[in-house]
């Protein structure tokens, strides 16, 4: 939340709000955790690097 104002408008209109996960692999980034570790498998074989730690 930016400030107490809109805390304070969330709360008068009964309006919630939810955390989104995001899944990030270098510059890349996915809703999706299944897709994340694909494509983060896919390119260390396709570099040769291991996977990072």
């Amino acid at each position: 939340m930016s400030n107490e104002e809109d805390k304070a408008l969330l709360e008068k209109y009964g309006v919630t709000y939810e955390t989104k996960i995001i899944y990030c692999y270098k510059q890349n980034r996915y809703d999706n955790l299944t897709d994340a570790l694909r494509y983060a498998q896919i390119d260390s074989t396709r570099s040769g690097e291991p996977p990072a730690n």
